[in-house]
């Protein structure tokens, strides 16, 4: 239920044009809504840029992210996240496996890397959810001329890797 200074807040950025990102309610439930995916998909395609962050949960458990892939992300493993991506727009294929090289620590639990050895593909179009859970290594790649635009949901794991570069 929307107290009056949420309806009143709501109010006023509607009738500024400003995005609301990542609404929060007193009983912890995050929100993204759809017109500020829409705004951010706006402002992708104004500056090309390759994504847009939204706020974090409030409980510091899920990350809110909207990417536009107009060539190879990096190969990236994180040991205490799962990915769940949902394909906005355009074609892409997810590379994933469980072993890299020319790895790299990017931050605390997370690395970057050159390659997957032996990696798995998964063609990605619009419409589609994709899991990838913590300490599988992944690299998303658009195909076509357009880039492949897609939400991810990086949700903390119930089930934090201990494998392989998760495990050093």
């Amino acid at each position: 239920m929307s107290t009056p200074a949420t309806v009143a807040l709501a109010l006023l950025v509607t009738a500024l044009g400003a995005p609301v990102v990542a609404q929060a309610f007193s009983s912890g439930v995050d929100r993204v809504g759809v017109d500020d995916i829409d705004y951010a998909l706006h402002r992708i395609s104004v500056t090309e840029s390759r994504g847009v962050r939204f706020h974090s949960s409030q409980d510091g458990n899920a990350q809110f992210i909207l990417n536009a892939r107009f060539d190879a992300s990096e190969v990236e493993l994180h040991c205490g996240w799962d990915d769940v991506l949902i394909v906005r727009s355009g074609y892409g294929v997810l590379e994933h496996g469980a072993l890299v090289r020319g790895e790299r620590a990017y931050t605390r639990g997370e690395w970057r890397a050159r390659r997957i050895v032996e990696a798995e593909e998964v063609i990605l179009k619009p419409g589609d959810l994709v899991r990838v859970p913590a300490g599988v290594a992944h690299a998303v790649h658009p195909l076509g001329d357009a880039p492949v635009i897609y939400l991810v949901v990086k949700n903390r794991s119930a089930r934090p890797s201990t494998a392989g570069l998760c495990g050093a």
